[in-house]
């Protein structure tokens, strides 16, 4: 033993004596005290110490100790850090002058930041907001919430109820529309895998929670080859991660898109043939629906996994930490009151977070809908820059777009106050929780009971704990915006399954749910793998006709007979109205501008929701009419617009060609049929509907009704497009059904005419 052994024997007597305790390593490489033991059973002979690097259960005496004091002032240096302090005990009460100075230290570090900068800062906090109001620029008088009874009136229910089973419910009947359907193959395996990888991923976290320990342990006890092994583990565990996560985020966008592909169709199916019923009948009630398809989709199917997922990670890591925390938890305390503690700091989280910011989803619902109607106002000032330019109306649309964000700013700062005082709350209450369980389990690190290492997976297990359990307040924000956006959806299906039918339905929940399963399989087939086991959630697919169907036989006549026909106000506009036509025949409704000639070619095509369809009947086969003001989708080529709605490829260009030579638009040839441009802008009133004529050449319609279709032609182009149709269509079985203000300009053209009062 070297000459300065037995000194530094005596010294670690003396200590061993003073603090009573032995030390040793277990099994898993935790520094554990032994029993206690009176002073005086101390002597040199029992004195060891533990090598770091040693096995479990081993003690090696000083000589052993792998770093050795290689001069007198090393040595002079450890004895001075080794030497007893009077007082230095861990019990209050007993510190040392060195622990008291110490603490005077840290608090004088602290004192320009506690005396000077943080009540400068709460001045300035209080100034800035007694401030900073008139500078908002916001009319805090402007109505937000709708009084008119229409979607938006009512509260979105934010209660507890609202946010956590209604919410859930409400949630799953818009996904099972495409995890029974379209996404009941595809969907269900994307979910899988991701479950799978979320559990490797959790399962990676808690090897990491495992090496954690050693990794901390490492301080206490360093060790030259275990520093290489566990820097071999953690790069071992941080490929792995990495691995992964990257295949995480790359299935979720696989996943993503199939969703939402196919939730688009869905909607599509149920909105778009009937539209012109649903606007008549719910546009003032539902705002913009090309938001509810394109954004809000979007946003349930993000939201609906990030918080899916947040729930299954909760309950797994709640069940999984609560059993760490069980078994590493220190002999002198009860695991239960670690969890107890945890339960009741979130508890008190969530009924805060509840109460301050239960209006907060309706604010978010507010902010759809007002952005909404901003850019349906933007857009129809560009849809109607003509008219804006010709009655200078530029002054004017401005003040109408203001208006519109005038609101949305309200809407705005409201939602930024009611954000701020909850930020306030999370971001004090928040790291409150490190405080707290450090002051749980740092008396037994002081004690000696834990080691450093058992200490960090404590706080860990803690902190995953901690937040399961306050998932409603790291998420309130967003499941409110999750319960707007769920609202929304769920308004506008219904709405839409209730307008589907030609005829309004009566609304039952049984025939709206069998018309939405109807759709639901009927789109299923687009998502599901032809070869795919009918067990396994496979469809029989029948193979497409090569040909197509042939031509339903004509209808007899085209019939309306109704005892009423009203007005959206609710007005009746007729008494009672009886009108057929016939195959081959011509004819015309004459009156003057408001006497109802649209609405009767409307009711005719099927397309008048305000009749009851039990005052009368409708007859529609083959209908095509054209209106006063036609409008096709842009950009389009000339063959494709002569073509629609029908495609391109079944008009051969000869066809076409003929034509629009037929209707006098030989000179759009030149620019060729392949050509993309906007009809809408390009062609001038009159050439829009020759284009029309020209489509109906081509289709053969059985009927074509004609709402003033040839307004803006000169008499004798009125003319000649009325006997072409009569040469080309009427001959051939096509009855047409015609409006004008003078019957005396187009009886000619005619069999017979009704004259409207």
């Amino acid at each position: 033993m070297p000459w300065w052994g037995p000194q530094l024997l005596l010294l670690l007597a003396e200590t061993t004596a003073r603090e009573s305790r032995h030390w040793v390593v277990d099994a898993r490489g935790n520094l554990l005290p032994e029993a206690r033991k009176p002073a005086a059973e101390l002597s040199l002979v029992n004195v060891s110490l533990v090598r770091r690097d040693a096995a479990p259960g081993t003690s090696l005496s000083f000589g052993a100790w792998p770093w050795y004091p290689q001069d007198h002032q090393e040595l002079a240096q450890l004895e001075q850090r080794a030497a007893p302090k009077p007082g230095n005990h861990s019990s209050p009460g007993n510190e040392s002058a060195e622990s008291l100075h110490r603490a005077k230290e840290e608090r004088e570090s602290m004192s320009t930041l506690t005396y000077v900068f943080f009540p400068a800062a709460l001045v300035l906090a209080v100034l800035f907001e007694a401030v900073h109001f008139p500078w908002a620029e916001v009319d805090w008088s402007l109505p937000l919430d709708r009084s008119d009874g229409l979607e938006g009136s009512e509260k979105v229910d934010s209660s507890f109820a609202g946010l956590t089973v209604l919410l859930a419910r409400r949630g799953w009947g818009l996904a099972r529309i495409y995890f029974f359907g379209a996404g009941r193959v595809k969907g269900r395996c994307y979910l899988g895998l991701l479950v799978a990888i979320h559990l490797l991923g959790m399962y990676l976290d808690l090897a990491m929670f495992d090496f954690q320990q050693r990794y901390w342990n490492l301080y206490q006890q360093p060790s030259l080859p275990l520093f290489f092994e566990l820097i071999r583990n953690w790069f071992i565990l941080h490929i792995a991660r990495m691995i992964t996560y990257v295949y995480e985020f790359y299935v979720e966008d696989m996943f993503f898109l199939h969703w939402r592909d196919h939730l688009t169709r869905y909607f599509e199916a149920i909105w778009v043939p009937s539209t012109y019923v649903f606007k008549m009948q719910e546009g003032s009630k539902f705002d913009n629906p090309d938001q509810r398809i394109h954004v809000d989709i979007a946003s349930f199917i993000t939201q609906s996994y990030s918080l899916t997922f947040g729930v299954m990670k909760v309950l797994v890591n709640l069940g999984m930490y609560t059993y760490m925390l069980a078994t590493i938890t220190p002999a002198s305390m009860h695991w239960a009151s670690l969890v107890g503690t945890a339960l009741l700091y979130s508890l008190v989280g969530s009924c805060v977070m509840h109460f301050v910011g239960s209006e907060l989803a309706h604010f978010s619902w507010l902010g759809e809908r007002l952005g909404g109607d901003f850019r349906g106002e933007l857009r129809r000032v560009y849809d109607q820059s003509e008219t804006v330019a010709s009655i200078r109306s530029e002054e004017a649309e401005l003040q109408r777009l203001q208006h519109r964000f005038e609101r949305i700013k309200l809407n705005t700062w409201l939602s930024m106050l009611l954000e701020k005082r909850l930020s306030l709350f999370q971001k004090w209450y928040g790291p409150l929780r490190e405080v707290l369980f450090m002051c749980i389990l740092a008396p037994f690190f002081i004690r000696g009971e834990v080691s450093l290492g058992r200490l960090k997976q404590c706080e860990t297990a803690l902190d995953r704990i901690s937040d399961a359990l306050s998932f409603l307040v790291d998420n309130y924000s967003k499941l409110s915006s999750y319960r707007a956006t769920v609202d929304r959806l769920h308004n506008f299906r219904g709405s839409c399954l209730t307008y589907l039918s030609p005829q309004k339905l009566a609304e039952e929940d049984e025939t709206k749910g069998a018309l939405d399963a109807d759709v639901i399989e009927r789109l299923a087939a687009r998502g599901i793998p032809p070869t795919w086991p009918r067990l396994l959630g496979g469809m029989e697919f029948k193979e497409a006709p090569v040909l197509p169907p042939p031509r339903a036989a004509r209808a007899s006549a085209l019939c309306l007979h109704a005892e009423g026909l009203r007005l959206p106000s609710g007005r009746a506009l007729f008494g009672e109205v009886h009108l057929e036509v016939a195959p081959g025949e011509m004819v015309l409704v004459c009156g003057e501008e408001g006497s109802g000639k649209s609405t009767i070619l409307k009711a005719l095509a099927g397309m008048w929701p305000y009749m009851d369809p039990r005052d009368g009947t409708v007859s529609q086969e083959d209908v095509v009419l054209l209106p006063q003001k036609p409008r096709l989708p842009m950009p389009m080529s000339l063959h494709e617009a002569v073509a629609f709605p029908h495609g391109a490829d079944r008009y051969t260009e000869e066809a076409v060609r003929a034509a629009l030579e037929r209707v006098g638009l030989a000179e759009l040839l030149t620019k060729g049929l392949a050509t993309q441009l906007d009809v809408n802008s390009t062609l001038s009133g009159g050439e829009f509907q020759r284009l029309l004529v020209a489509h109906c050449l081509l289709a053969r319609p059985s009927w074509v009704l004609l709402d003033e279709s040839m307004a803006h032609m000169s008499a004798a182009s009125r003319a000649e497009l009325y006997e072409l149709l009569a040469d080309q269509l009427v001959k051939g079985g096509t009855g047409v059904v015609s409006t004008c203000h003078n019957h005396q300009e187009l009886a000619c053209f005619h069999d017979r005419f009704y004259r409207v009062e």
